[in-house]
């Protein structure tokens, strides 16, 4: 069964699709339809921040933050992980680890606490923080970095590709 909510809103069930008694098979194109959902359901929706690279690390410290873009406005965030598409590495045997949060200004963990992003890549799952699961009108998500280690900086970090995803639903009038 593939299916494409794209553009052209075609919706194609090759091996056919069965809902409340009636079977389509084939290309079903909605375009220019109106489409409800039942009141009593949502969607939920996902964000991926920007790319962040140890190139938008600034060194010299041991911390370093970076402000997400695009976040979403007027929802319940409900879930937030960050995901490294390459293994997080340091130039330097003072710098050995590498952490994350997630927040904004006021709580720089309330979305995720610190969870280590050294090592390989892959979904690194921290804590929940406490933001999630209210409601939220607008933040400006910030990833907070620390590095760690006898003599850490985060100017030996050589190697980073990490990306933020928070998994929400959208607030509507009531």
């Amino acid at each position: 069964m593939a299916t494409n909510h794209g553009a052209t809103e075609l919706h194609n069930f090759p091996g056919g699709i069965t809902v409340a008694g009636l079977t389509a098979t084939g290309t079903i194109d909605l375009s220019g339809a109106t489409v409800t959902q039942p009141s009593n359901q949502f969607a939920v929706l996902r964000y991926v921040s920007q790319s962040i690279t140890h190139a938008d690390l600034t060194g010299g410290a041991a911390t370093c933050t970076v402000a997400l873009t695009g976040e979403p406005t007027t929802s319940i965030p409900l879930a937030c992980y960050v995901v490294t598409s390459r293994e997080t590495t340091s130039s330097a045997g003072g710098t050995t680890g590498l952490t994350v949060k997630i927040g904004n200004s006021t709580d720089d963990d309330g979305y995720v606490t610190a969870v280590s992003v050294f090592g390989a890549a892959g979904r690194k799952e921290g804590a929940p923080g406490v933001m999630l699961g209210g409601y939220r009108a607008g933040d400006s998500l910030l990833a907070s970095f620390t590095a760690t280690g006898g003599a850490a900086d985060i100017a030996h970090i050589s190697a980073l590709a990490l990306k933020v995803v928070v998994l929400y639903a959208t607030v509507a009038a009531e």
